[in-house]
């Protein structure tokens, strides 16, 4: 047994785990969410499943900020209700060959991994040796009893997943419970936990109980006020001298009736070598007359609760390590010496007389009715309760504001229960009575199914969330590094290649069939959603996991600024005490970003970024002209996805200058300039929005791909908003010389025009929703370029007035038959175009027109179309 001092999250190796399950008694959100998930995605852990007290659970709903995973969400938080406490602090981690074992005091929060003084033991597992088998298999088979129990997303995760990619765990050999397994030579460990039939003191006494004990210390910062469990120690060893140690920040037991052969130490007195910290740890030490040593540590406290003594009704769930050794030293090892302290009198301590958990939690989220689980996909909600309940409800859900967002009758609480929204952001849940007056169950948040699908352990995605991981760490410019998953993004395709495997038949057999079903669960890792049919299932699969959708995301969140400084205080239950130490954690390393910046590194950035954006535009140039273009091609949900992470791209690269030092002298890097060229290459932001931008406007016109799939259908058109959002803004933020005013009146018309703002009737709606969207870009931009409050003046008085009146003239057939040089016109085939030349004909004119998407013309140096075109009559709008 290897003992030193370290923060506890450091042990995770990088690279080795994928999965992991953590228990604790209470929960710090903000601090889990932006230390500890984003320490384990650094190391590579993405399926993240985490198992609290459901009373604390409860309360912290009460208190509820709003901003409960917001900052990482990609995790599962599931309640478990003890009759006692539920207050294991155990933490199992899952790779493909290995796994480690972490058992202690700690809470999840910021005093628990770094402002107390906590003990951790660990264990690790590797095939190859097979060391700490045993002690591996007792734990699990003792989170088993949670994970079992679960229901919803986080049973597949906390289960299948982790069977699916350790599958080691499935081959441990069961082993007897509440018993030593040989640890090495000199030592045995055993896995001890309170069980309704055997408790952690029976167990202690069974493994203990046989050797003479010459000297017990007790570590802990929660006693008995009577000091019960002392008294049962002195008890059941009664030639041992007793050793207590306290911290005047706990509960003392300052009510004990029999101090005869007990000394009483505080804690800073006795850990000269480890700090002044907080007491947190808790440890029961036994010293033999064959030098033989026992130490019992873990979540329990030295009380009657904690070790479930005879006559507690309700035992605490705890968790806790033995370990039997012959080496001896164990608590000098620690840098524990009592010895060099004079011990003092119970009542020489300054007493803090705690409000009990029980009165300031328990007893206060008491429910007959308890709500577990809660997940949200495309438009419904599933409800997991604790159990089925037949009587009428009220279902009220909030928002992250703890507004009421909707509420729902319901006559009887099924399980699980799947009731439909629409549009709201939901947040949290909580069941009132049916008159809804009375609170009658626990508020729970609400998870997003599409959210935690995403951590699925695959490895496919593995290097896509390594990057994305470094990235929200701090090292932003990996941003570019996710942009080669996206240009080589064929999710659909692959899809519609699985679904004709054996679709290409006049007719499929079930075996078939079965097959084609299996062969999609399998690629995609579905098996945990039940779709009705494999095509609900394939076109639920190119939403939830397609990688450009997955990267545009991350964009979205690095240009929106969601990881902005948090300025709310945090919300912490350390069992009896307030969280004393800061935000930021003592010892826990932050991730290094790299320090001073090369022009090499800027520039191998800014080759990345051009490369996709280039190869982008040449992607949608050949669905246009290419001799073999597919002519009745439709945009698909991933093109569409590529063109908003462009946008994206332009949005916080456009015009963005950085610092670099070269030889002692101060030097800018411009990524993508405003403008660099006359020739409007793709080299400057004015060519990306006119060959990108203006391409892709013109592609959208031959029709969006159509999907059965609702959510599919949502995420199409939520991505179009964005899509007009984007476009609008990147064309507003550029100076158009006077020459080149018609190219920014047909881009935002275009844009209007091509990703769905055409139906007359929804247009003021529709209108404020995106101009209000498009203001709230520009507030947080961090290049506004001086001409765009000008430029956005143009757009909402003049440009959206022009386009009203195209839709308005389509609507009603008012078409002209004329038309003149430099009208702008609107054409079902060609959308918005500017009238280059006109010459009337028998048949009507003969126009020649020009919009960006059109091919440069090197000789007229304008984007004309090659062709005249014949038109009669016309939607003439300038």
């Amino acid at each position: 047994m290897n003992i030193s001092k370290e923060n506890v999250l450091s042990i995770i190796g990088s690279g080795k785990y994928q999965s992991c399950i953590l228990t604790a008694f209470s929960f710090d959100f903000y601090y889990f969410e932006m230390k500890v998930m984003k320490w384990l995605r650094s190391c590579g852990v993405r399926n993240v499943n985490v198992f609290i007290d459901g009373h604390l659970y409860s309360d912290l709903m009460n208190q509820s900020m709003g901003d409960e995973m917001s900052f990482n969400p990609g995790y599962a938080l599931y309640p478990v209700f003890s009759k006692g406490l539920f207050h294991p602090k155990v933490w199992m981690l899952f790779g493909k060959t290995e796994g480690l074992l972490i058992i202690g005091s700690g809470n999840l929060t910021s005093s628990g991994l770094g402002g107390n003084d906590e003990l951790w033991g660990a264990f690790h597992f590797d095939i190859k040796n097979n060391n700490n088998q045993a002690i591996f298999s007792a734990a699990w088979q003792y989170i088993s009893r949670f994970t079992s129990n679960t229901n919803g997303l986080i049973k597949e995760k906390s289960t299948k997943w982790i069977y699916d990619y350790s599958p080691w765990l499935k081959e441990l050999n069961s082993v007897d419970l509440f018993t030593f397994h040989k640890l090495n030579e000199n030592e045995e460990v055993a896995f001890l936990y309170n069980e309704t039939a055997i408790t952690i003191w029976q167990q202690l006494l069974n493994l203990v109980g046989g050797d003479t004990v010459t000297e017990i210390t007790a570590i802990s910062p929660f006693y008995d006020r009577e000091g019960t469990a002392i008294l049962a120690l002195k008890n059941a060893w009664q030639n041992a001298e007793i050793n207590i140690v306290v911290d005047e920040a706990g509960t003392l037991p300052y009510e004990i009736s029999d101090t005869s052969g007990i000394h009483f130490y505080g804690w800073q007195s006795a850990e000269k070598n480890i700090g002044t910290n907080r007491l947190h740890a808790k440890l029961l030490h036994f010293k033999t007359n064959t030098n033989t040593e026992y130490c019992l540590f873990g979540s329990a406290n030295i009380s009657a609760p904690g070790l479930g003594l005879a006559g507690v009704k309700f035992p605490n769930e705890e968790a806790s390590i033995l370990i039997k050794s012959n080496k001896g030293k164990i608590l000098n090892n620690l840098g524990i010496n009592l010895k060099s302290s004079p011990s003092q009198k119970i009542a020489d301590f300054k007493i803090q007389k705690n409000i009990s958990i029980y009165q300031s939690v328990i007893k206060e989220n008491k429910f007959n009715t308890r709500l577990l689980f809660a997940e949200k996909d495309f438009d419904s909600i599933t409800i997991y309760p604790e159990k089925e309940v037949n009587d009428n409800f009220v279902i009220q859900a909030y928002n992250t504001y703890n507004q009421v967002v909707f509420k729902k009758d319901i006559d009887s609480l099924t399980n699980p229960l799947s009731i439909k929204f629409s549009g709201q952001n939901i947040h949290t849940i909580q069941l009132f009575n049916k008159n809804g007056t009375d609170i009658v169950s626990n508020k729970i948040l609400v998870h997003d199914y599409f959210t935690l699908s995403k951590t699925h352990p695959n490895p496919q995605t593995e290097d896509i969330e390594t990057i994305v991981n470094e990235i929200q760490s701090g090292d932003l410019h990996r941003v570019v590094d996710l942009l080669h998953y996206v240009i080589m993004d064929t999710t659909e395709n692959e899809i519609e290649n699985e679904r004709n495997k054996l679709g290409t038949k006049s007719k499929q057999t079930p075996a078939e069939s079965e097959q084609l079903e299996q062969n999609v669960l399998e690629t995609y890792n579905l098996s945990d959603y039940q779709a009705k049919d494999v095509n609900q299932i394939l076109r639920h699969k190119s939403v939830l996991l397609s990688p450009s959708l997955r990267i545009l995301d991350v964009l979205k969140t690095l240009n929106y600024g969601v990881f902005n400084k948090f300025t709310g205080k945090g919300i912490n239950e350390d069992e009896q005490n307030e969280d004393i130490s800061d935000l930021k954690g003592n010892e826990l390393d932050e991730i290094e970003v790299e320090g001073e910046i090369t022009f090499k590194q800027l520039n191998n950035e800014k080759t990345k970024l051009s490369a996709y954006l280039n190869r982008l535009a040449d992607y949608y140039y050949n669905l246009l002209y290419s001799p073999k273009k597919q002519t009745d091609y439709k945009v698909t949900l991933t093109d569409l996805a590529k063109y908003v992470i462009a946008l994206e791209l332009l949005y916080e690269y456009g015009g963005k200058v950085e610092n670099y030092t070269e030889s002692g002298t101060l030097c800018y890097f411009d990524f993508i300039p405003n403008k660099k060229d006359s020739d409007y290459l793709n080299n400057d932001v004015k060519g990306y929005i006119l060959n990108i931008i203006g391409v892709f406007q013109y592609l959208a016109l031959q029709g969006f791909k159509e999907y059965e799939f609702e959510y599919t259908k949502q995420k199409m058109e939520q991505l179009k908003q964005e899509a007009i959002v984007l476009s609008v803004f990147i064309i507003n933020n550029i100076k158009w010389d006077d020459n080149e005013l018609h190219y920014q009146k047909l881009l935002i018309l275009n844009s209007l025009h091509a990703f769905g703002w055409s139906d007359y009737y929804r247009q003021d709606l529709f209108r404020n929703e995106i101009v209000q969207k498009i203001v709230n870009r520009k507030d947080i931009s961090k290049r506004l370029q001086p001409i765009y409050n000008q430029n956005f003046i143009l757009f909402e008085n003049v440009i959206v007035g022009m386009f009203r009146q195209a839709m308005q003239n389509k609507l009603i057939k008012a078409f002209e038959e004329k038309v003149y040089k430099n009208d702008i016109i609107l054409t079902f085939k060609f959308g918005f175009t500017l009238v280059a030349s006109a010459s009337k004909s028998i048949s009507g004119y003969q126009l020649k027109l020009i919009r960006p998407g059109f091919i440069w013309n090197d000789a007229e140096q304008e984007f004309i179309y090659p062709e005249n075109i014949v038109v009669s009559k016309f939607n003439r709008v300038y």
